[in-house]
């Protein structure tokens, strides 16, 4: 009886780990959790690892009004991830590691109300007319992420849950603020506020200030409950 040949052998190899895994790859999750909606689905790699791709969104979108002015406040998250499980004991418990890539960005709009307060720009107060301020606070797009959790297998028919708790490294932090109307002093000299000098060095200084506490930031909690089913 022939043997048959090396790259026949490593074919048929290659085949049956193929089918292995396919048999187990039709389980979708459904979770919510701290960064919004996710949909995943799961590739049961073997008994221990798995790969999870995922789809997470998390729109905000608000308005809060004050005394002093509206704020505007949307929030887009939108994101795709890698992740790969291992579970050490082949059990419920895993632990994550994995990457997200999307849109991590905060903006932020206030209308400030024409009256006789002042409002501090800078390092200076000032008064405003149909003055507007918006402000963005963007992250990195790829952030890791690691963390562990527990949840049933989804290697069987049915429904299956799970829970995870992790940390996101959110990576270079960037601020941006740009305003519009008129400002003044004393309330009575008013003038443009994108063609004065003064009041966009002051405006330069509140940029570098948020963006020095935004940079403290440098990591978010991840927390997430779902429902899986396999098919």
């Amino acid at each position: 009886m022939k043997k048959l040949p090396k790259i026949g052998m490593l074919g048929l190899l290659a085949a049956s780990l193929c089918s292995a895994n396919l048999t187990q790859a039709d389980a979708v999750n459904i979770a919510l959790g701290s960064h919004g909606v996710a949909l995943e689905y799961y590739l049961m790699m073997s008994e221990r690892v798995s790969a999870r791709f995922a789809l997470t969104d998390m729109p905000i979108d608000m308005k809060r009004s004050e005394d002093e002015a509206d704020i505007y406040l949307k929030y887009d998250r939108t994101n795709i991830g890698m992740l790969f499980d291992f579970r050490p004991m082949a059990g419920t418990f895993h632990l994550t590691a994995g990457l997200y890539v999307g849109d991590h960005n905060i903006n932020i709009n206030a209308k400030v109300k024409d009256g006789n307060e002042t409002y501090d720009v800078g390092d200076q107060s000032y008064y405003g007319r149909n003055l507007g301020v918006k402000s963005s606070i963007s992250f990195a797009k790829a952030q890791p992420y690691l963390g562990l959790g527990w949840g049933t297998l989804p290697t069987k028919s049915g429904f299956s849950v799970n829970f995870d708790v992790g940390v996101l490294y959110l990576g270079k932090t960037s601020v941006d603020i740009d305003a519009t109307g008129q400002a003044s002093t004393d309330n009575s000299n008013w003038f443009d506020v994108t063609s004065n000098a003064v009041f966009q060095g002051e405006l330069e200084k509140e940029r570098r200030d948020l963006e020095d506490d935004a940079k403290k930031i440098r990591f978010a909690p991840v927390i997430q409950l779902g429902m899986g089913y396999k098919f």
